[in-house]
């Protein structure tokens, strides 16, 4: 039980720390286009940073506050790359949630760090969240980025809402002047809506790339599927354990498969992960009656759980080819038991308690605790621990278990 509170505290304080200092290898590009390597501080940003944190040395004990006013942009090498914009920024609430009452054109003059999506031979995509919502900026050749405009309100006296894609305008500009804008394409930007996914489709087509992708965009490893052993400890009590039910331990296979989804796939620190599993375990217990009538008693079961676990897990050591973490979930298993027998030892019925013996509980819900380590980004080797569970409904036939899981994952 120390390990489970212990481990979940520590993945607790991974969760935490995951705000903390993250420095990567990257370099600054001044306004004059020169360039300063150090390492800049990469959180898991759900908005664009309003500034960055850089050192020169990993050892260098002051770091400096970086603005968008003070660089043209900045690159963590490998993982993203910022890009300084100066200019207006649409303001209107327009994200599907939050819609504007009216028509809204509103807008800022600021200074903002644009996250550089696709950086094309015709076209370069940016993309800008903050807590209104997300925009979309597209640059050609050395032009300055300009904001993709799309509006969504409702307006008096019509149903429904209102909808001005302007981008779609402006991305069909941009294909004419490269001589794309076939009927096919144009379609297909006609029929595009202001999201990730379909803004980054139709850049790539003028981009000439047979498939759309961000740039930097790390491959991760998903989907995942394994063996390993349940180690199922079974202890007695109440009435039961007076009579002579003894403890027992059982080692049987399971099997399991899951996916990751990461809060970054560049980064990889944080993940939600999916898991299905079947296995089994077994209680068998051969003992001599201490109460009427005073006979040998032959007492087992197997139960064969199939169970679904959602886990946050966090890495507290991240680098490619080897990660070490923790995890911690909720088992929720399903339970059928086969293989039952209570019975005298030479093979006769006992049937004072045949009924009530057998009262088995088969839904369970469990906290969980997890470790393990990845190597080379294919093998996960693990341990995970499951706190008392209680198998029995009757109240004289009181057993129930704690469960150590083990076992190896390759990662697709």
């Amino acid at each position: 039980m120390r390990f489970f509170y212990l481990l979940t505290s520590m993945v607790l304080l991974g969760l935490s720390a995951s705000a903390q200092s993250n420095y990567k290898p990257g370099y600054l590009v001044n306004t004059k286009g020169d360039t300063t390597r150090g390492f800049i501080n990469y959180r898991e940003w759900d908005n664009n940073p309003a500034s960055i944190d850089f050192k020169t040395t990993l050892a260098d004990n002051n770091k400096q506050k970086i603005a968008p006013a003070d660089v043209a942009g900045f690159s963590i090498t490998g993982l993203t790359t910022y890009q300084t914009y100066s200019g207006p920024v649409s303001t209107d609430e327009s994200n599907g949630n939050r819609v504007a009452n009216s028509r809204d054109t509103s807008f800022i003059i600021t200074d903002i760090f644009l996250k550089v999506l696709q950086k094309g031979k015709n076209a370069t995509l940016y993309s800008y969240q903050d807590q209104i919502k997300t925009r979309y900026f597209i640059s050609e050749d050395a032009q300055p980025p300009k904001e993709l405009i799309y509006h969504l309100y409702y307006a008096a006296g019509q149903n429904g809402t209102i909808t001005e894609s302007t981008y779609k305008k402006q991305l069909s500009v941009i294909a004419g002047k490269h001589n794309l804008l076939d009927d096919k394409l144009n379609l297909y930007i006609q029929r595009s809506e202001y999201s990730y996914s379909n803004i980054l489709s139709v850049v790539s087509k003028l981009n000439d790339m047979k498939v759309a992708k961000e740039d930097n965009v790390i491959t991760a490893n998903y989907f995942y599927a394994g063996i390993g052993v349940n180690i199922t400890s079974f202890t007695t009590d109440g009435e039961y354990k007076k009579a002579g039910g003894k403890p027992y331990t059982s080692i049987m296979p399971m099997l399991l498969a899951g996916v990751n989804v990461y809060a970054n796939p560049n980064t990889q620190n944080l993940a939600f992960r999916f898991e299905l599993g079947i296995g089994a375990n077994r209680y068998e217990s051969n003992y001599k009656n201490q109460v009427l009538p005073y006979n040998d008693v032959v007492f087992h079961f197997t139960q064969l759980s199939a169970s679904l676990t959602p886990q946050v897990l966090y890495n507290f050591y991240n680098q490619p080819n080897f990660k070490f973490y923790g995890a911690i979930g909720m088992q929720v298993s399903y339970n059928q038991y086969v293989d039952k027998a209570f019975q005298n030892k030479d093979g006769t019925a006992f049937s004072s308690f045949s009924g009530a013996v057998f009262d088995f509980n088969k839904v369970f819900a469990n906290p969980l605790v997890k470790a393990g380590f990845t190597i080379n980004k294919k093998i996960n080797i693990y341990a995970s621990y499951i706190p008392v569970t209680n198998v029995n409904v009757d109240p004289y036939f009181l057993i129930s278990y704690t469960t150590v899981q083990a076992g190896i994952n390759y990662l697709f």
